[in-house]
This record gives structure tokens, sequence and C-alpha cells, in this order.
């Protein structure tokens, strides 16, 4: 967050971006461009699914630059990541100085054999009459987006219910995160530098030996290439 709000601006300057690296997946681009480039599609959309709850529970009048930047670090190809970056951001603006005061979690339902499941895998959604993702606060529902197989209104209207009632579930492993972290003291502005470094060196004596100690290559590709 910027310290300083820009009055000229007649909107909240929220950037949200989403972004799931090949990396995260254990894989490495191939062919002549090596580097991925811009967002896709599904990153794209992603990253509306994070803004649209968030922004509208922004305080009123507030015009300080917010950026939110979701990056999936591991994806074990089965569980959905884009419920997690809803959740992420807005458990790191409970922890940061943004005054955001509300809590905000996420959850896509899905219905297999009839019964509701919450944060089904990719093979459950592909056998589900229903993907909906919703996200809300203790209080209410903020936002619901998804398909479903042509289901009964009443279906539908249970399903959000349940999917509130995880939502609350969440919502309070956020608080309780928020809790923990009053305990935790940060450094003064004039010493972070200083405290960093010494941080910083502390943990490359510790990591440096654990390093050097380690083999260079996992077991199988050394008695391969030997």
């Amino acid at each position: 967050m910027n310290a300083k709000a820009d009055p000229n601006k007649g909107f909240l300057p929220l950037l949200v971006e989403y972004r799931e690296k090949s990396y995260a997946a254990g894989k490495i681009p191939g062919g002549f461009f090596k580097r991925e480039g811009r967002p896709h599609e599904r990153e794209t959309l992603s990253a509306r699914q994070i803004d649209r709850p968030l922004r509208p529970l922004f305080p009123e009048g507030f015009r300080n630059d917010v950026q939110i930047i979701a990056s999936v670090l591991s994806f074990d190809q089965e569980n959905e990541t884009d419920i997690l970056g809803i959740v992420g951001a807005s458990a790191a603006m409970g922890l940061s100085e943004i005054p955001f005061e509300h809590v905000v979690s996420a959850v896509r339902v899905g219905r297999v054999g009839g019964q509701f499941v919450v944060n089904p895998t990719v093979e459950q959604i592909e056998e589900s009459d229903m993907d909906v993702v919703v996200a809300g606060t203790d209080s209410s529902i903020v936002m619901v987006e998804g398909g479903c197989d042509e289901v009964s209104e009443a279906d539908l209207v249970d399903a959000l219910e349940f999917a509130h009632a995880e939502i609350k579930l969440l919502n309070g492993l956020q608080r309780r995160l928020e809790q923990a972290s009053a305990a935790w003291s940060l450094p003064d502005a004039a010493t972070t530098r200083w405290q960093g470094t010494t941080i910083g060196m502390g943990l490359c004596r510790i990591a440096w030996p654990a390093a050097r100690a380690a083999p260079r290559f996992p077991p199988a590709i050394s008695a391969r290439s030997a």
C-alpha cells in the first residue's frame, strides 16, 4: 500500500494480479520461448475473482494505491488454487496496515452423487452438476460465480447456505491468525535495515554449511551420470 493517498483519483486504485507459473506444477516451458509472458485468460479471470468481493468493502473515499499479488508456488494438479487467492488476499490485508476492517473467505461448491462437496478436486468438478464459487463475510454473501446443469432454485439456495457455513469457519481461522500476529514485534524503521542485515547473515551461517554438505544432484541423477 502506498502511504500517500491521491485525492485527484475518483476511484480506488486497487491492482490485483494472479499468476500461475509453470514451476508450480514442476514444469519448465519448452519450445522457442522459454519465458512466460502475460497472464493467460484463466489468470485474468482469477484476478477479477479476487477483486470483486474485496473492492466494495474498502472504506469509502480510500484513495491509496493497493497491490494484491497472488502467486501460485505449488500446484498438486488435484486441487484448484484460485479460491486460495481470495482467502490469502483477505488474510494478507488483515495482517497489514491497510484499513480493511472485514474478513472475507471463499469456497467452491460442487455436488457429486447428490451430496454437496466443498472445494472439490479437479476430478470431482468434472463429475459435478454444480460448480459455484461463493465469497462472503460472516454476515453476508458478497459474490457468487459459477454454473450449474439446470439445478432447481431450492438446490442452489441450499448450496449457498452450505458454502456460507464453510466461509464462516475460514473467517474464524483468519481472525485467529490476526490475533496471533498481534504478539509479533517489528523492528523500528530506523533499525530495520541493520537488523535485516544481521538476520540475513545469521541465516547464511546456518544455511551455507548445510548446502555445502548436501549432494548437488538427486541420487538417481548422480548414479545415472556416473
